[in-house]
């Protein structure tokens, strides 16, 4: 063996030798201070052992074709070589097992601390191998190649200057009797350490900011952050459909259809909106009549797959994030406040990009949060320049702002003159909207709807169109121009259209005549208001004050109720059950589990028949536990709801709904009473029903009923 190979296998071998217990030792460490996060180090450290591993596999190679003429400290070498390379995967190994995959789930980041834990033993006596191929070497081995190969002379050599300068280094360290592998691989370990010690203040650091993280998203965090979105697409699916033509040039479709004849005389005009995403800054403005489809459109828009590919055109090299809001008058305060409102954009921008927490000082106080605070925090993502992002918030019913409009437009404006921010919100065209968005983008809805009824209205009424096998083609003919009908009475007012859509079904089914229900849709009035005031007539005197009784139930209960303000079905019945007759004792039987499901769904057509569609019974994912069971009916947790929003603002302001609510209604005291009455009743069947087992839940109705009791006192003058 020449004696430059011999010196460069034993380089080789010093060097894994040396890095393999460096590795050890950092697996120690790893052990030591009980951090799962520390093992993402072990990633380095494996992989530049494989690579050792890999060089000496070479040197070996070279050499042990030349076995046979070799010396006994040539052979010694190449035995130590072979043995260390043995060890050297066995750590590898044992290193790659202690790996964290990032974004690991937290059951895989246990296992390997469980594994790490367990094959610790296995490590140590990799470790006390090791030791021993480092004395074998120091002491002997070494000192006895350095004279075989006389290293002195291969200092002088004239081609010593052109050899790799980490086999000078160790050349000159044999020439000089420096056996100590630490001095050997001196630079080696110290570029080792450098880069070990850096990732290990890198995964200090991240283990600081995912803290940081997790600590600022829980106390951003409300239930009901996005129930408002997520109440839209559940309630007004078939109708999303219907606004394509969104996605569309304004000068080729104009709202979505080529039916030219069926249009109205004058084309709508509207600013347009794939291009406002492409490219366009600052605000769209999408406003629109009450009922006439903006929280559905909003809805449509964020989930369509069109909107990012669009947007990203404008975003180009940025990150494009696209938070959303979506406002509603009936919820709880943060879905109706600019509170509410700037939780929720924080929130999202930093689920969605994790890593711009570190934006924020680690003493910065973030869990106080106040208006003030929390409009500090979302420009400083905003004007962060550590990640490049764009981005484009959705906020739905600014006309739901509970507050001055002002305040609002002010914090809207502010936000989207940001650089690589932009907005498109929806309201209704209040004055204070239009002198805000004059000149801006916008689009006014009730204009453009005109196809998206007429496909929402084929889409619900075709099914049974075509089960009329003895309809004849005149009689198909009627049909078709029976939507035309509901499209041109609904102008545009897609709330309207649902509401005359549902009349025409239920004739349908009870088998009427097409020119009965042709007259059924000129029977009813424009506008919704004066469409809500034609149900309220429309009610049977016999079921009157049971229907009033309902919507005053509704209504109060959506006050005055905070986490239950959404009244589950089940809840309803029990109040049903408790009629209040001057001082008639609470009256409760036991209701079986079996029997409340059936109870609920007579409870569920009683409603809808009596309130004529001003009030919605719709299914719900959220079931609590103690209601969940295979012995439960879903329908136990179905939602009842007021249909729309302007139900809501007709029942509270116009004077013709206030004056029939109030002949066949009944007053604030005895619908308190009627609440706490149905509170108790649920109180007793949690308790029979094992419910009472469920001590949170439980205390929460209790609380609900005390306070009610509270405010009967009070309304009856005995507080």
């Amino acid at each position: 063996m020449d004696p430059v190979t011999g010196i460069g296998l034993a380089a080789a071998v010093v060097q894994l030798v040396q890095f393999s217990i460096d590795a050890a030792s950092t697996c120690q460490e790893i052990y030591q201070q009980g951090s799962t996060t520390d093992h993402a180090d072990a990633h380095f450290t494996a992989g530049h052992l494989e690579r050792l591993t890999t060089s000496l596999q070479q040197s070996l190679h070279n050499t042990g074709t030349q076995s046979a003429a070799l010396s006994r400290e040539e052979k010694d070498l190449l035995e130590l070589g072979r043995k260390c390379e043995e060890c050297a995967k066995k750590l590898q190994r044992e290193l790659s097992k202690l790996q964290a995959q990032p974004r690991a789930s937290a059951l895989e980041v246990a296992r390997k601390a469980a594994r790490s834990i367990w094959k610790k033993g296995a490590i140590v006596k990799i470790q006390e191998q090791l030791e021993s191929y480092r004395k074998l070497l120091e002491t002997s081995l070494l000192y006895r190649l350095s004279q075989r190969f006389d290293a002195q002379s291969l200092c002088t050599n004239e081609h010593f200057a052109q050899l790799d300068q980490s086999l000078q280094h160790v050349i000159n360290c044999l020439a000089s009797s420096q056996t100590s592998l630490s001095t050997l691989v001196k630079q080696e370990s110290e570029q080792t350490r450098q880069h070990i010690d850096a990732k290990v203040a890198g995964l200090k650091q991240f283990h600081i900011d995912e803290h940081q993280y997790q600590d600022v998203i829980k106390s951003l965090f409300y239930p009901d952050i996005s129930a408002r979105q997520e109440q839209i697409a559940r309630e007004f699916d078939g109708i999303k459909d219907s606004y394509k033509w969104i996605f569309d040039e304004p000068s080729t479709t104009q709202g979505g259809s080529d039916n030219q004849a069926k249009k109205p005389p004058e084309q709508p005009q509207w600013d347009n909106f794939p291009e406002w995403l492409r490219s366009g800054s600052k605000v769209y403005w999408i406003n629109g009549k009450a009922g006439s489809g903006k929280s559905t459109l909003m809805n449509y828009i964020c989930q369509h797959p069109r909107k990012e590919e669009l947007l990203k055109q404008w975003s180009a090299d940025r990150r494009l994030l696209t938070p959303t809001f979506f406002f509603w008058n009936a919820g709880v305060p943060q879905q109706k406040t600019v509170d509410g409102l700037l939780r929720s954009l924080i929130y999202q921008i930093l689920t969605q990009r994790r890593e711009l927490i570190a934006c924020f000082k680690q003493d910065e106080l973030l869990h106080a949060w106040n208006e003030e605070r929390l409009l500090s925090a979302l420009f400083t993502l905003l004007t962060q320049t550590q990640v490049p992002v764009a981005i484009c918030v959705f906020i739905d019913g600014l006309d739901e702002f509970d507050g001055r409009y002002i305040g609002v437009v002010e914090t809207i404006k502010s936000i989207s003159s940001q650089n690589h921010v932009k907005i498109c919100l929806s309201s209704r065209p209040l004055l204070d909207f239009e002198r805000a968005f004059a000149g801006m983008p916008s689009l006014k809805l009730q204009d453009l709807t005109f196809d998206s009824i007429r496909e929402y209205a084929n889409v619900q009424l075709s099914d049974l169109v075509q089960g009329r096998v003895h309809y004849s083609k005149q009689d198909k003919e009627k049909a078709r121009r029976l939507l035309d009908h509901i499209v041109r009475r609904a102008e545009g007012v897609f709330l309207w259209a649902v509401i005359a859509i549902r009349n025409v079904r239920d004739g349908l089914q009870d088998m009427a005549h097409l020119h009965e229900l042709d007259l059924i849709i000129e029977g009813l009035p424009t506008g919704v208001e004066n469409l809500y005031m034609h149900m309220l007539n429309r009610i049977k005197p016999a079921y009157r004050r049971e229907a009033v009784r309902f919507l005053q139930i509704i209504l109060y209960h959506s006050e005055s109720f905070g986490e239950l303000r959404d009244l589950d079905l089940y809840r309803l019945y029990f109040i049903d059950i408790q009629r209040v007759f001057e001082d008639l004792p609470l009256g409760y039987h036991r209701v079986d589990t079996s029997a409340l499901g059936g109870a609920c769904h007579a409870l569920k057509t009683r409603l809808l028949s009596h309130t004529l569609g001003l009030l919605d019974v719709t299914p719900t994912e959220s079931i609590h536990p103690m209601y969940s069971g295979e012995n439960y009916d879903q329908i136990l947790h179905n939602k009842v709801r007021i249909h729309h929003r302007s139900v809501k603002e007709f029942l509270l302001h116009n004077i013709a709904a206030k004056s029939f609510v109030a002949a066949a209604g009944s007053t604030e005291q005895y619908l308190c009473l009627c609440v706490t009455r149905g509170i108790v009743a649920h109180l007793f069947h949690l308790i029979q029903d094992g419910g009472g087992t469920d001590f949170d839940f439980f205390l929460f109705i209790l609380s609900s009923a005390f306070e009610q009791v509270t405010k009967v006192e009070r309304l009856a003058g005995a507080a």
